[in-house]
Parts: C-alpha cells; sequence; structure tokens
C-alpha cells in the first residue's frame, strides 16, 4: 500500500526534473537567440558576456519572485491579505 502512494510522488518529482531541464535548455536557445539578435557573433568573448549578463538578470527575477511569494505566503499564515 505504501509503495502504491509512494509512486505518484515519484513520478511527480522525476516530472519536475525533465520540466526543469527542458525549462533550462529553452532559456539557453532564448539566451542564445538574443545575443545574436543584438548582433554578437557566437564564440566571442562578448557573446560570453552577454549570455552571463541574461543569465544574471534571470537569477535576480527569481530571486524577486521567490522573497514576494515568501512575503505572501507568510502574510496568508498570519490571516493578513497578501495584495
Amino acid at each position: 500500500m505504501n509503495r502504491l502512494l509512494l509512486a505518484p510522488l515519484l513520478f511527480s518529482s522525476l516530472s519536475a526534473c525533465v520540466t526543469t531541464e527542458e525549462r533550462r535548455a529553452t532559456q539557453l536557445k532564448q539566451d542564445q537567440q538574443t545575443c545574436t539578435a543584438y548582433g554578437i557573433k557566437s564564440g566571442t568573448p562578448m557573446f560570453a558576456e552577454c549570455m552571463m549578463r541574461l543569465g544574471e538578470q534571470r537569477a535576480v527575477a527569481d530571486m524577486v519572485y521567490s522573497q514576494n511569494a515568501a512575503r505572501m505566503g507568510a502574510q496568508l499564515l498570519n490571516g493578513e491579505p497578501a495584495f
């Protein structure tokens, strides 16, 4: 019985990993296209810097999103309005 309960959790966690990898691959491709659209040639130091900056911008956006989600969750748990 316990194995039956664990199976969906295992499959959902595995599917989440695939989704994360697919998302990263999509983001990488979009970043490459963005840098190329800026006229920067792949394989150059400027291209690497462009890719790095886009990654940093995404990391900051993800951090802000996480902080806001945590703040809203704490407000909801405390019975405060989350908006």
